[in-house]
């Protein structure tokens, strides 16, 4: 199928199709093919299916990069109320 019916049946828009083959999501030879002679630059045709599982692999990698992030745990922060509590304890002393 075209780009047009692609990003349709997507839900997305034509550049979000074009910005997935920069980001080399959608690959030239596995999600799709150019139609055209020589050097002149075909249109694109697309494999719904092949596109469907690279968007869900990529989705499946970014939650795993999101939920490894998560696991993460920041640094110990302390309220403002505790720190000056901390404060007037050292000056006490």
């Amino acid at each position: 199928m075209d780009i047009q019916k692609l990003s349709k049946a997507l839900g997305c828009s034509d550049r979000t199709i074009n910005e997935l083959k920069n980001l080399g999501v959608l690959i030239p030879g596995v999600h799709f093919y150019a139609v055209g002679n020589g050097t002149i630059r075909g249109k694109h045709m697309y494999s719904l299916e092949d596109c469907r599982a690279a968007l869900l692999e990529r989705t499946a990698e970014l939650a795993k990069k999101k939920a490894k992030a998560e696991q993460i745990k920041p640094a110990e922060t302390y309220s403002d109320s505790y720190l000056k509590e901390l404060i007037s304890r050292r000056c006490k002393a």
